[in-house]
């Protein structure tokens, strides 16, 4: 209160024709009485003045520091700024070590002056990214500063070998009411928090990068604005889901589950009507044996499909062509066990639209092998006219 009392003074315009030492030297000897004495009064007084003298000269630094060009920008650039910084050193392991200041180094960026301090302190958006692992009682005071701003939670990289463990950390929410983006890819602590957490309610979520969780129940079938979700080894795929014509990207990796109904499979694709990048890692064995679907109710359109990226055997990835309708321009990366280009010729009838090779061929495949082992082939229906489709091949 009394730096703020003295910055309020400095309001006033200093004493014309005096110099700033004159000034000040003049002011405080003033103030000093006269006399040789140490008495504690006297010594007290001295005190108080020097106190007097170092708020001020705080007020003068504060001052000093907004005619900087950094401090002349708007708080908004600040802020895009700082945001910036933050998203650069949040890629990094977080150790849970000694001071905050340590564990979150860009907390120190609050302590370089008052104004950059304001800045952050006024900003909610500053606050709402907490990364895992934290402990409850600074993922707390970042819940309080975002001031319900939409949250985004992901995880620290998993630490290295030699690097020790901390202790399991809580989650800081127990609802997803306000979580915009979560990736819980390598979180170390309650698997049945994560569970729980994971099946409530997300109005505001649009990305979800989720790792060993089953499908049933996710997000309690409520996450409306939903536009990106990855499943990694995931223990059941959400081809039931409330949420699924509203996704734009959908990445599935199933590992060590029972094959659902094809029937429910094909349902589920073809609620994906805004998809734009799918991929489907080991989890198109329902595919494998089927023939080439009879009528339109077995096929699958994706009309705004830009991006599709398969993996599994070869029967599994042709049994899985022959049911997609997928538009002229698009690019396929097949992974499967192959070893050369012949042994992928049971794909190249997919290269052709839905009536198959014969009703629609191409009259110019090219073939280039890139440095990864893979295959590219680029498919026109003209000789030297525009690509009709773009196939990309490789093999483990």
């Amino acid at each position: 209160m009394e730096s703020e009392r003295m910055e309020s003074q400095l309001e006033v315009e200093l004493v014309p024709g005096k110099s700033s030492a004159d000034f000040w030297l003049s002011t405080l000897l003033s103030r000093l009485l006269q006399t040789n004495t140490c008495s504690p009064k006297y010594l007290s007084t001295l005190q108080n003045e020097r106190a007097a003298v170092a708020s001020l000269l705080l007020i003068l630094d504060a001052r000093i520091n907004l005619c900087a060009p950094v401090s002349r920008l708007p708080p908004e650039v600040m802020g895009h700024i700082f945001s910036y910084l933050l998203s650069q050193e949040r890629r990094e392991r977080i150790k849970v070590v000694g001071h905050v200041s340590r564990t979150v180094p860009w907390i120190r960026l609050t302590h370089v002056c008052r104004h950059w301090r304001q800045v952050f302190l006024n900003n909610a958006s500053l606050w709402r990214h907490i990364v895992l692992p934290l402990p409850p009682q600074w993922s707390n005071a970042l819940l309080e500063r975002s001031r319900n701003a939409p949250l985004i939670i992901t995880c620290s990289p998993k630490p290295q070998e030699e690097e020790r463990r901390p202790a399991p950390v809580q989650l800081p929410i127990a609802t997803l009411e306000h979580v915009q983006h979560i990736d819980t890819i390598g979180y170390e602590g309650s698997r049945r928090s994560l569970v729980e957490l994971l099946r409530t309610p997300a109005p505001l979520l649009e990305i979800a990068h989720v790792d060993d969780i089953s499908a049933t129940d996710l997000f309690a079938d409520s996450a409306p604005g939903l536009r990106e979700l990855k499943m990694f080894r995931a223990q059941s795929l959400p081809w039931t889901a409330s949420f699924l014509p509203n996704l734009v990207t959908l990445s599935l990796t199933s590992l060590f589950i029972s094959d659902p109904p094809v029937a429910e499979c094909i349902a589920g694709l073809q609620r994906l009507s805004r998809i734009q990048t799918l991929h489907l890692i080991n989890c198109l064995g329902p595919f494998s044996s089927l023939p080439q679907p009879s009528d339109t109710s077995q096929t699958v359109t994706l009309p705004s499909l830009r991006t599709l990226w398969i993996t599994g055997t070869l029967e599994d990835c042709v049994g899985f062509l022959r049911h997609m309708h997928t538009p002229n321009i698009i690019t396929l990366h097949v992974s499967s066990h192959m070893e050369g280009v012949s042994e992928s010729a049971p794909l190249y009838p997919f290269l052709a639209p839905l009536h198959g090779y014969a009703a629609d061929p191409f009259c110019a495949i090219e073939f280039s092998s890139t440095a990864n082992d893979a295959v590219t082939v680029t498919a026109r229906h003209a000789i030297g006219g525009p690509i009709n489709r773009v196939f990309e091949f490789s093999w483990y």
